[in-house]
């Protein structure tokens, strides 16, 4: 295996387990991102896996769900790009086939 080849397969490796934990993880981890449960700045373990905030929110909570709503700005970013990348090249490829039967040999 090439090391170009090994460097995709864990970036997919570790995209694959960032996309599993946003769309499972609130299902699985069911605290609240915004209720302050514990004191501020308590330290990772026991009820809060990470830790908590400034405020006592739960980061894990907060981790979770932040990571959900960036892929989904993330992907609609992205569908927005190759929705313009798409419609230009159909626009160009349409203004050449407008030409086209008016070239003259």
């Amino acid at each position: 295996m090439t090391r170009a080849n090994l460097a995709a397969r864990l970036g997919l490796g570790l995209m694959a387990v960032i996309v599993l934990l946003a769309v499972v993880g609130p299902f699985v981890h069911r605290t609240d991102p915004w209720s302050r449960e514990g004191r501020r700045f308590e330290p990772p373990g026991g009820r809060f896996a990470l830790g908590t905030d400034h405020q006592g929110r739960d980061v894990l909570a907060g981790l979770l769900v932040g990571a959900k709503s960036s892929l989904l700005v993330g992907v609609a970013a992205s569908a927005v790009i190759v929705g313009g990348v798409a419609s230009t090249a159909a626009a160009g490829d349409s203004l050449k086939a407008r030409r086209w039967p008016s070239r003259r040999p």
